[in-house]
């Protein structure tokens, strides 16, 4: 192993440990010891897509144009999910965390990675414990192509990291973009496609 190689893998484990104390202060911070401790880091996703899914299966057909409700209202809501709690967490992200950057190793870089990567982890953990509950109780088939759908969401995550580093930054600058940040994302459901039928 070259010198420059050693240098890098160095370089990035101390930056790996780095990401990884910011995150064990994330979860610390944000649910602590009590409760449910961390596993609100996946239940709180739950708590506002269980009763949208309900509601939406109580007030519908079981089935709209051959799928079944539940299974149309999860794989459109959960990725709206994933946006939202990924875009809205990043405002002020570097703000909030600033003392940290005393240390020569943190990078605002690091502090963004290390929050609004723990939150789309999170959510995608809700995805799995919600769409593993949904096939155990009956609810939903097990879709046709699930590396697709998979996929599909490892999509999501990206573009709504994407979105949220740009907003991190603007929202630094400008006191106005949290403000017209909310009724943005809520637009989004309408020309994000998350409740379109598609062939």
């Amino acid at each position: 192993m070259t010198l420059a190689a050693r240098e890098l893998w160095r370089d990035f484990t101390v930056q790996r440990q780095v990401v990884g104390g910011i995150i064990m202060r994330e979860l610390m911070g944000k649910w602590g010891r009590r409760n449910l401790g961390f596993a609100w880091l996946f239940c709180e996703p739950l708590v506002f897509a269980f009763p949208v899914i309900a509601v939406w299966s109580a007030v519908r057909a079981p089935y709209e144009h051959g799928l079944p409700m539940v299974a149309f209202v999860w794989t459109g809501y959960m990725p709206l999910l994933i946006f939202r709690h990924v875009t809205s967490g990043a405002l002020f992200s570097i703000r909030t965390s600033a003392a940290l950057l005393y240390h020569r190793r943190v990078t605002p870089l690091d502090l963004f990675i290390g929050r609004q990567g723990l939150e789309a982890l999170g959510n995608l953990a809700s995805v799995v414990v919600s769409g593993a509950l949904f096939l155990a109780l009956g609810v939903m088939a097990w879709p046709a192509d699930y590396t697709l759908m998979l996929l599909g969401f490892l999509y999501t995550i990206w573009w709504s990291l994407c979105i949220a580093l740009i907003l991190a930054t603007l929202s630094e600058r400008f006191e106005v973009v949290p403000h017209i940040w909310s009724p943005l994302s809520y637009l989004y459901i309408f020309f994000s496609g998350f409740f379109i039928l598609a062939d």
